[in-house]
Formats: structure tokens, C-alpha cells, sequence
């Protein structure tokens, strides 16, 4: 589906109603970010973004479901209160320069070694036919949740760049995927002022969002169809190895791995995955070329 963000930064078919917590004009714009709303319900989290006497009085511009459904509640013209302190290459303060997308997604929860696992607010959840269930309870007289959540092979289990254990990560459904994907072409259409897209885990070290299940190769690519096609000079940002193609079936090139901070120019993508060449001088070096996780690139 093709959204359009009119001159006023609402898109009318998303819009929901206005956040009160917000500020004033978003005029130094130059990221797009992305968050996952650590939340089991995408209304839920919705509400509390609007919600005056929430802590902190946390917004966003954007909130997408996990079945693709999205609201609009701050206008991209104006500023959303979802950065909080923030610092990202040598900008402070990311609340006045990013436009945030809220993706409903729980995070991450914490096996408990016995082949179940426990929310980030420390609830049990069950795991029955192979699928992760949301916490249940009950409010007013009557037993909420429980219902499916996602498939336990949907589940990526990782350490976060950021640091901490090995944790599981649910996956974002291709349904918000896709609707997030039409939603940043929009975005990105009515502000080419938008120089990167980033996580907020990028610009504070104390959080995980939007994590390592989200495929930010998938959207960093849409910014790379506006711009021209001369290669993009991109840094790692963890000892990083290069495969001979595109997938962990394809075994590491003998000079693997690459060191954080080298940068390498992308050649090609396909998927999560792109095709590096690590010899600024020259783009047809076959000898230096080979694929990576773009998750672990960022924008030099």
C-alpha cells in the first residue's frame, strides 16, 4: 500500500489523533528512527504514547502493528518525545533531528532453561505447539490473554551488540514489515532532509530497540533508492565476518573477519545481506570483496 504525507506531515489515512506529548517544530530533521514499543499489544502501547500522565510523557510520530495496522498520533513536522537523552555522531538530543516509528514488538524474553521463557516484566510464558503465548490474567472478572504470540522458530537468539546475555528476540511479522516499509518511502519522500536510518539502541547504549531481529539492511535500502548509485561508504561496528554469499550456509573468506570501524563500501544487497568490497580505491577487487550482516554496518 502506497501512503502519502501531506505538506502538514500527516498522513490522513493513519492518523489517529494527536499525541499531547510533543513539542514544537521537528526543523533540524536529519534521522529516521526506529524503536520496538516493548509492549504486547500495539493498542496498548498506542494509548500510553498518548497518555499525559504517562512517565516521562513518551510519544511517537508513528505506531505498527504486528499486523501491519498503523496510527499516526504527531505529525512528522513536529517534534515526538521518544529519543530521550540521546547522542549519535555528534548530534545531542535526537528527539529534535529523528522522526520515531514504534514497532509492536515484546523485545526480547529470557529462556529459563528448561525450553520456556520469561517477558522483559519478568512473566512466565507458556509455550505450547511450538508457539511462544502472551502472558494471560484477568481484569474485570473475566481471563485475558494467553493467545498465540509467534512461532518459536521465529525466535532469534543473540547477544545484543550493546551488551548483556544471549537473549531470544522475536521476529517482526512480514505484514508490519512491509507496511513499516511502505510507510518510510513515504516518510522519506516528503523529507529528503533524512540523511540515515537508525535504532535507538544506535544513539543510547543503555537500550536494545529495535533489536537483532529487526532487518535494518531492509530499510537502510530505501534510503539508498533515493540517493544515487555510486557505492556508500559504510562502517562496521563489531569484528565482523565476510562469507563467500549471502547466508551463514556460506563459509567465512580466509581474510575474515573485518575489525569495527573498517570501512567498505556496499556494492549490492540481497536481503539482510550485503556485498562489501573493503578496497576504498577500487570497486572491482575481486580479492577484497565478499558478504556481510548488514545489521552490524552503519553510515560512515
Amino acid at each position: 500500500m502506497s501512503f502519502l504525507i501531506n505538506a502538514d506531515g500527516i498522513e490522513p489515512a493513519l492518523w489517529h489523533g494527536l499525541s499531547p506529548n510533543h513539542g514544537g517544530p521537528l526543523d533540524r530533521l536529519k534521522f529516521l528512527m526506529m524503536h520496538y514499543t516493548a509492549a504486547w499489544w500495539a493498542e496498548g502501547a498506542r494509548d500510553y504514547l498518548m497518555n499525559p500522565e504517562a512517565p516521562f510523557t513518551p510519544s511517537a510520530h508513528f505506531v505498527v502493528g504486528r499486523d501491519g495496522q498503523i496510527w499516526q498520533i504527531v505529525p512528522t513536522r513536529v517534534k515526538a518525545w521518544h529519543a530521550g537523552r540521546s547522542y549519535y555522531q555528534g548530534v545531542r538530543g535526537l528527539n529534535h533531528h529523528a522522526i520515531g516509528i514504534e514497532i509492536d514488538n515484546i523485545g526480547w524474553l529470557k529462556p529459563d532453561g528448561h525450553g520456556g521463557f520469561r517477558d522483559p516484566y519478568g512473566r512466565r510464558l507458556v509455550v505450547a505447539d511450538d508457539m511462544v503465548h502472551r502472558p494471560s490474567w484477568r481484569a474485570q472478572g473475566r481471563a485475558m490473554g494467553g493467545d498465540p504470540y509467534c512461532p518459536v522458530d521465529d525466535l532469534v537468539f543473540a547477544r545484543h551488540p550493546n551488551g548483556g546475555p544471549e537473549l531470544a528476540w522475536p521476529a517482526y511479522t512480514e505484514a508490519q514489515l512491509q507496511a513499516e516499509e511502505d510507510l518510510t518511502r513515504a516518510i522519506l519522500a516528503r523529507h529528503p532532509d533524512i540523511q540515515e536510518i537508525i535504532g535507538h539502541e544506535d544513539c543510547r547504549r543503555d537500550k536494545t530497540d529495535p533489536g537483532p531481529a529487526f532487518p535494518m539492511a531492509r530499510f537502510a535500502g530505501l534510503l539508498n533508492d533515493r540517493q544515487a548509485d555510486a557505492p556508500q561508504t559504510w562502517l562496521t561496528t563489531v569484528t565482523l565476518n565476510v562469507r563467500g554469499g549471502p547466508g551463514l550456509d556460506f563459509g567465512r573468506l580466509t581474510w575474515s573477519p573485518l575489525p569495527p570501524h573498517k570501512p567498505v563500501k556496499v556494492l549490492d544487497a540481497r536481503g539482510d545481506w550485503r556485498f562489501v568490497n573493503t578496497n576504498m580505491a577500487n570497486d572491482d577487487d575481486p580479492e577484497s570483496q565478499g558478504w556481510v550482516h548488514g545489521y552490524y554496518l552503519r553510515r560512515a
